[in-house]
């Protein structure tokens, strides 16, 4: 009988409870984390959202909530009443703040009991992510991540605080808006009011942030939910949350002091970290040259240089061919990496190089004999002294060298950077390396659309300088973009807008957007610049995995509550799913997707053998019970089947003697689950028959060589027995082999060769031993043997009583 709470207020959380509450009567309430029986005393460690206290149950103090102390489990929920004192010295637990003391308990209320969940829900529990998904509601209650989401509600509340200080007004910006051809791929909505129309979900407020500073409202800052149908990975989820922001009236200079001054807080509050100020800036063609990428990592001092003017008149091919093709040649030094890279790891820096676009990889060893590696007999003298002396290259470095495209030879060897600094543990650094990458290209050629596309979105401002190139050279117009970079990750970036419609629309048209498409999908924006639009810039951070950086977790998915796996899917809603035909229609919507027809619901008669599991539309208990059953029917395992009871239980249906039928066949042939209904015993719901196994191919005449084993049956049934394909029966006339079984110890197995193979085992009640033949011509057979002495079938040899085995012709 469970309790209720009327009557009781909670005083303190577990957490709470410290030496400074000694003797004083306490009200908790949570979850058992653990039971331990000492005899006499009980311990219960109670658990909530501010940690664990130890409660005690003391016979002497209380023998009734004592005894029923005995009654509880592991996640049950609790609320108890107890007087607050001091723990023996010898049980004080420093890692705990209320390690010093404990709660004698006089009054027990179970609010609930609890199933015995799939894991134990403990920090170090070692359980895959996918379980933990599926019990997400189970995970949270960790006290490590509660944590993570405790450090999160701590970032949003000082980024509201921040930003408020400074002026900016929340407001929130519509979740169903119009789909834009630029950006990631849209969640669509369907409209049932405009049939055949369409919302889409938000992939950022752009559009609206900068509808709101064109209404005057100066400074804007929302969090806010985003939506983007991408390919999923680690940091990458399609339902995200980003810190959004805008100003008028500002200059890029402006807007950077502004995010330097939210992020040093961050830092300051939540690491106890003070960061230099302003923070150090590269430009995106800088970054790209030395670090092969715009996120650079700068904890490791691993740099790309260029030595295309070294090596403009090589003799090697490798060099000579792309740079008569207008490419480059970048190199990338190692410092000290000779003695730590095997040539496996070489190997295997090629093949990533190859795998991210290159035609190959070269590298040189420094040894104190010269260079060694498969190009320096390509490389004359005066170019190997003129390499050295570029570079720098000292003994134990190594080069690795990179020739093909000015972008190609960048991104390959910002690959191998990465991989490089993994090999060699540069990564681990415990230090927090923040910078701006700013002047971003303005443009990019895509080879998938043929077409420029823009790098952040096309409402991005150029460099007033670079206006005149926007016709003639596109690819050369440079951005007033930035992005902040924490150790290697992107977790902001901005730019100051176009807010001039002149500007505006030869951007449109620089991306191949004609007038017309512009109207229909930016006519909006174009006229509301047209109104007048001061100037005005702004920034967005990733709020997920800016609290990923801060707590030390690698995965975004650590630090959301209900997060979707790598193919988009929730494990614990089981979304996304189909809709009925009913919905689709309401939205003027058909499906083309082809799925399999639902199952009618299976019958279940009381008092007959069982007939089909799947197929045929009927099929009875073996219990006896009544119901109805969905064959294929979607469920979690361990779910119960849904069953209507309609009779009352009957008799189980013994075999007619002489039928040939195996007895209590149904112990082996089961339907997954049980059926969970009134009147459904659970030994009779578990029972049930599968289909009779197909008839078995005609044998040849029996090799009276040939083993053949049975038990001599009481006097009322056949022998029963098995064969290499299936259950049958005793073939008076040798044409089948038999078997007889005898009971074997617990848990006792014996194979014979493969292709002619019985393995024997034990049942669970050793008066009906349990065969289970198996072979590759048939399917698993089991039956039930009935009781009987030991007999040799005429003209077999004796069994094999060590193995305990037959072959079968």
């Amino acid at each position: 009988m469970l309790d209720n709470i009327s009557g009781l207020r909670r005083t303190h959380l577990c957490g709470e409870i410290t030496r400074e509450l000694l003797d004083s009567e306490v009200v908790i309430m949570g979850w058992v984390q653990h039971r331990r029986d000492h005899g006499g005393l009980v311990f219960l460690d109670m658990r909530d959202r501010a940690g664990l206290v130890q409660t005690v149950f003391n016979p002497q103090e209380d023998e009734e909530t004592h005894r029923r102390s005995h009654g509880v489990r592991p996640e049950y929920v609790l609320a108890l009443r107890g007087t607050v004192r001091l723990r023996p010295a010898d049980m004080v637990n420093p890692k705990l703040p209320s390690g010093e003391v404990e709660v004698l308990i006089r009054e027990l209320r179970v609010l609930n009991t609890a199933k015995t969940p799939p894991f134990v829900v403990e920090d170090d529990a070692q359980v895959s992510e996918a379980v933990r998904l599926r019990y997400r509601y189970l995970d949270l209650r960790r006290p490590k991540i509660q944590a993570l989401f405790s450090l999160r509600d701590k970032v949003v509340r000082l980024t509201r605080g921040y930003f408020a200080s400074l002026g900016f007004t929340d407001v929130e910006t519509p979740c169903l808006t119009k789909s834009t051809p630029e950006g990631a791929r849209d969640f669509l909505v369907p409209s049932r009011l405009s049939p055949g129309s369409f919302y889409a979900l938000p992939q950022s407020p752009q559009l609206f942030k900068q509808l709101l500073m064109m209404a005057g409202f100066d400074r804007y800052i929302q969090i806010v939910r985003c939506f983007r149908d991408e390919d999923l990975r680690a940091d990458r989820q399609p339902e995200f949350t980003q810190v959004d922001l805008e100003m008028s009236f500002c200059s890029q200079e402006e807007v950077m002091a502004v995010l330097e001054g939210y992020v040093s807080l961050l830092f300051g509050e939540i690491l106890g970290l003070e960061l230099a100020l302003p923070l150090p800036r590269l430009t995106w063609d800088e970054a790209m040259l030395r670090y092969g990428t715009d996120r650079p990592d700068l904890r490791y001092d691993l740099h790309i240089e260029d030595v295309s003017e070294i090596l403009s008149s090589s003799g090697a091919r490798i060099f000579a061919e792309p740079l008569g093709q207008g490419g480059r040649v970048r190199v990338l030094k190692a410092p000290g990496a000779g003695q730590k890279l095997s040539r496996k790891n070489l190997d295997d820096l090629v093949e990533l190089a190859v795998a991210s676009g290159a035609k190959g990889l070269a590298w040189i060893r420094v040894v104190p004999e010269g260079w060694q590696g498969p190009i320096v007999k390509f490389l004359s003298q005066p170019e190997r002294d003129a390499l050295a002396s570029a570079l720098d290259a000292r003994e134990g470095d190594v080069l690795f060298f990179g020739a093909d495209r000015a972008d190609v030879a960048a991104t390959v060897l910002g690959r191998v950077r990465q991989a490089l600094a993994g090999l060699l543990g540069l990564d681990g650094s415990k230090e927090w390396k923040l910078l701006w990458v700013t002047d971003f290209p303005m443009f990019e050629f895509s080879e998938e659309e043929k077409r420029l596309v823009a790098i952040h979105h096309p409402f991005t401002a150029p460099r007033d300088e670079d206006l005149d190139l926007l016709e003639t050279s596109p690819l050369a117009v440079k951005a007033v973009a930035y992005d902040l970079v924490l150790n290697g990750n992107e977790i902001g970036g901005g730019s100051m807008r176009i807010h001039r419609p002149d500007v505006q629309e030869r951007v449109f048209a620089a991306l191949g957007l004609g007038r017309g498409e512009t109207q229909e999908k930016f006519g909006f924006l174009l006229e509301a610049l047209a109104y007048g639009a001061p100037p005005h810039g702004g920034c967005a951070f990733g709020l997920d995995r800016l609290v990923a950086l801060l707590s030390g977790q690698d995965s975004i998915r650590e630090v959301i509550a209900f997060p979707k796996t790598q193919k988009g899917g929730c494990p614990l809603t089981e979304a996304p799913g189909p809709v009925a035909a009913a919905q689709l229609a309401e939205l003027a919507l058909k499906s083309t997707v082809v799925r399999p027809a639902p199952r009618e619901p299976v019958t279940l008669t009381a008092g007959a053998a069982a007939e089909a599991v799947e197929g045929p539309p009927k099929a009875t208990s073996t219990s006896g019970t009544a119901g109805t059953w969905t064959p294929g029917a979607a469920r979690r395992p361990g779910s119960p089947l849904p069953c209507r009871s309609t009779d009352a239980p009957s008799p189980r249906p013994r075999p007619e003697p002489g039928s040939g039928a195996p007895a209590s066949q149904e112990r082996g042939n089961r339907l997954p689950g049980l059926l969970a209904a009134p009147g459904c015993r659970r030994s009779d719901a578990r029972r049930f028959r599968r289909p009779a196994p197909r008839s078995l191919p005609a044998t040849p005449p029996r090799n009276p060589a040939a083993p053949s084993w049975t038990r001599s049956p009481p006097s009322h049934r056949p022998p029963q027995s098995l064969s290499p394909s299936g259950a049958g029966s005793i073939s008076p006339d040798g044409r089948r082999a038999l078997l007889a079984l005898r009971p074997l110890p617990k848990g006792a197995s014996r194979q014979a060769p493969p292709g002619r193979r019985v393995t024997l085992a034990r049942a669970r009640s050793p008066q009906l031993p349990l065969a289970r033949a198996r072979s590759p011509q048939g399917p698993l057979a089991r039956a039930r043997l009935p009781q009987g002495p030991l007999v040799r079938h005429p003209a077999t040899p004796a069994i094999d009583r060590k193995w305990r085995s037959a072959r079968f012709p």
